[in-house]
């Protein structure tokens, strides 16, 4: 807890993605307890380094946190990307649901 009915919580994953790869996910979370919301970032980093990221959104509940990751940044092939992506987790688990464009996904 960082201040009275506000919890601190970070962590981290590894996943697949399709058209991205293999990615390990690092997120920061601030939950207000006493109302349910989730605010905090997320970064996606890709197996060569990449990385795209950007702003959380969500509620929480005893079951799990649910909300959107607003994309809004990234590096490398990444730079430029914009989109979302919906979430959810459990005890053991994450899922995430969206889409991401960047600048060098739209060549031919």
């Amino acid at each position: 807890m960082i201040a009275p009915g506000i919890w601190l919580l970070s962590g981290g994953g590894y996943g697949r993605a399709s058209q991205v790869g293999k990615l390990e996910v690092e997120f920061v979370y601030l939950i207000d307890v006493q109302n349910g919301t989730v605010t905090g970032f997320a970064t996606a980093t890709a197996a060569n380094g990449d990385t795209f990221g950007g702003t959380v959104e969500g509620e929480w509940s005893q079951e799990g946190i649910t909300g959107v990751v607003l994309i809004d940044s990234g590096t490398g092939r990444f730079t430029g990307a914009t989109g979302s992506a919906n979430f959810a987790t459990s005890a053991d688990r994450v899922t995430f649901d969206g889409t991401i464009t960047y600048p060098r996904s739209q060549r031919k």
